[in-house]
């Protein structure tokens, strides 16, 4: 079964995607749910995201301000800083690159 949040299709595969990159740090984090509990938050919360995702890109899109590219760029490096661990930053949003910016370049 889909969603649609304001006429866009919100897919299950976009539901289970969000689920794997959440799975790890949810597990390490609530070992104490049994494994049935678990997906079941799990899926949840990734609904969520995806919802929240959806809303915001919607937003942003409708939006027609241009965002100055030193803007793009100082938010770009503040995302690398806060999710980098090692190249999960890049695997998780699928960006093949093999520096990871923490201020500067990592070689």
């Amino acid at each position: 079964m889909s969603l649609i949040v304001n006429g866009e299709n919100i897919y299950p595969e976009f539901i289970e995607q969000e689920m794997t990159v959440l799975r790890p740090k949810y597990q390490q984090t609530f070992q104490d749910q049994s494994a049935g509990q678990q997906e079941k938050q799990l899926r949840e919360w990734a609904k969520e995201n995806v919802i929240e995702k959806t809303l915001l890109l919607q937003t942003a899109i409708k939006d027609p301000r241009p965002v100055e590219k030193h803007i793009i760029e100082m938010e770009y490096k503040k995302s690398v800083r806060r999710f980098c661990r090692g190249e999960k930053f890049f695997e998780q949003k699928r960006v093949n690159s093999k520096r990871c910016w923490k201020g500067k370049e990592r070689h």
